[in-house]
């Protein structure tokens, strides 16, 4: 994947009855440099028509560059094209004359690239619709399907001018812009989302407006774009947070994760015992023959085995409880990848580091008991609980019935999001959202339940479907805030924001997975 960039900033307005901008300068120079160096677009891939000319540029300058463009791009690249200069809602002026928006957008919206971003910095630029959102399709891949499309971010309302900073030389939109491309707490996994970009903008845009109510503009954003478009940063500040699984001489720990507790440090593990970690296909002992005294050493090992481990590993950015020493760790044993799957434990081991971590968690009862210093509990539902579990899909039927759920919860999610932008731009208010979507919500729960009695899926395709609970699960986490009655507040609107950036980032990381699993247009893997 390249990614490109065309910026036109327009200065010169000599042969239209229009007053020449001496912000075009500053615009572009704050606007290449952002490109540059925060969203590391490379140097050679940014072009700026019209410099040696005074920043004349002429609508047959706009035709000639896209032309050169449409045979550049590949299918995988991004355009990022920007324009500073007058407009009026229906048109682009260039020196020359009008260019419609419309035609613009059009024209933009059919490269042979996977995504185009637009940045308008003009007077009205509000005044403009994006083409039909795609929906996925069973016959591409979710990596195929996210962040291709346009996206529009427009510097003011339909109604509105735009203004300039109170600095002078730059607009206050693009100054917005680049100072929000420089925030680091933007920066998650290493890649900047053109979502938490355009919030970013319009939190400063929003702090000018309080400071200048009579010169008030809000911007604009419109998608029609799958998910949402990634930027990677190359030197993102951002520590990776990489999961943390291990081994001991008798168990597989598959994941680590700490709880959170406001008073000590704590984690979880969840383990299969050896000889079950391949899904059972190796014999091993079957669970209920696993001794109480096997499980507590075996849930000693694991303790020991953290607490040799760097602090940063088990507990990555957490900063409140820094310099504390694990209090407590729960075991939960699975039989198997599927159990882990279904959530579905034999038998629950804690380990309390203290005399009162002990008291708080150590209580016996008819399945409970304490051996050698670890609390063993026993789930006496484990086997009719396993026999209950529906025989395991084949790989074609899995990826049929998991992915025709994918679709139509991706789909449900992008209808409802086009319009959540609308409530952004204050064409939509939330009552009418809530109104609209109550219905939706409904659907969304409908689906969710639909996709967990789904059937057991293979091995090679757990990892997969578990990708597509955590994305469903964000989808649904919308309709829950969605039914809220203090849906006006900023913080229930917040919570929505952050479930929303939540799904995008779930979206990726399950293409990522397709990828992984070898997961193409034809959803066969075998």
């Amino acid at each position: 994947m390249a990614v490109y960039a065309l910026l036109l900033g327009i200065e010169d307005y000599s042969g239209l009855s229009l007053p020449d901008l001496a912000s075009a300068s500053a615009d572009l120079s704050l606007m290449r440099k952002a490109l540059e160096t925060n969203l590391k677009i490379q140097e050679e891939n940014i072009r700026v028509p019209g410099e040696e000319e005074g920043l004349r540029i002429r609508a047959e300058d706009l035709a000639l560059s896209m032309a050169s463009f449409q045979r550049l791009l590949q299918r995988e690249d991004v355009l990022v094209f920007y324009f500073s200069g007058h407009g009026n809602g229906k048109s682009l002026f260039f020196s020359d004359g009008p260019v419609s928006l419309r035609s613009v957008i059009a024209f933009m919206a059919e490269l042979p690239c996977k995504s185009v971003l637009m940045i308008l910095d003009c007077c009205h630029a509000g005044n403009f619709l994006v083409p039909e959102q795609p929906l996925p399709d069973l016959e591409e891949s979710l990596s195929d399907f996210a962040g291709r499309g346009i996206a529009v971010m427009a510097s003011s309302a339909a109604d509105q001018k735009s203004r300039l900073s109170e600095a002078g030389g730059a607009s206050v939109f693009t100054l917005a812009f680049t100072r929000a491309s420089e925030e680091k707490r933007l920066v998650r996994r290493g890649r900047i989302s053109l979502q938490d970009l355009f919030d970013e903008t319009a939190f400063r845009m929003e702090l000018w407006n309080r400071r200048h109510p009579e010169k008030a503009q809000h911007p604009v954003f419109r998608s029609a774009m799958g998910g949402t478009l990634f930027f990677p940063v190359k030197d993102a500040p951002e520590r990776e947070k990489i999961p943390v699984s291990f081994e001991t001489s008798s168990c597989l720990a598959v994941s680590v994760k700490p709880m959170n507790a406001s008073d000590a440090r704590r984690l979880c593990v969840f383990v299969i015992p050896k000889g079950r970690a391949d899904g059972g296909k190796s014999g091993g002992s079957r669970p209920k023959e696993v001794k109480d005294e096997t499980l507590a050493a075996m849930t000693w090992e694991i303790v020991l085995s953290l607490l040799e481990m760097p602090e940063e590993r088990l507990y990555p950015g957490n900063r409140r409880l820094k310099g504390k020493e694990t209090g407590a760790v729960w075991c939960y044993f699975a039989g198997d990848r599927s159990d882990l799957g279904e959530s579905l434990y034999f038998a629950v081991c804690i380990w309390a580091g203290s005399p009162e971590m002990k008291r708080r968690y150590y209580r016996e009862d008819r399945h409970s008991h304490v051996t050698d210093g670890i609390l063993v509990q026993r789930n006496i539902s484990y086997s009719m609980l396993k026999e209950m579990q529906c025989r395991e899909m084949t790989g074609e039927v899995c990826l049929s019935e998991y992915g025709k759920l994918l679709s139509g919860i991706v789909e449900m999610a992008e209808t409802f999001i086009r319009d959540l932008q609308e409530t952004e731009n204050g064409l939509i208010s939330t009552a009418e959202l809530k109104e609209r979507y109550g219905p939706w919500a409904k659907r969304v729960r409908a689906m969710y339940i639909r996709l967990s009695d789904a059937g057991r899926p293979p091995e090679h395709l757990y990892e997969w479907t578990e990708g597509i609970f955590d994305l469903a699960g964000w989808v649904l986490d919308l309709s829950l805030y969605l039914d809220r009655e203090s849906l006006k507040e900023e913080r229930d609107l917040w919570l929505i924001r952050n479930a929303l950036r939540h799904y995008y980032e779930s979206m990726e990381a399950l293409a990522g997975l397709e990828e992984k699993a070898g997961i193409r247009r034809s959803r066969d893997v075998l």
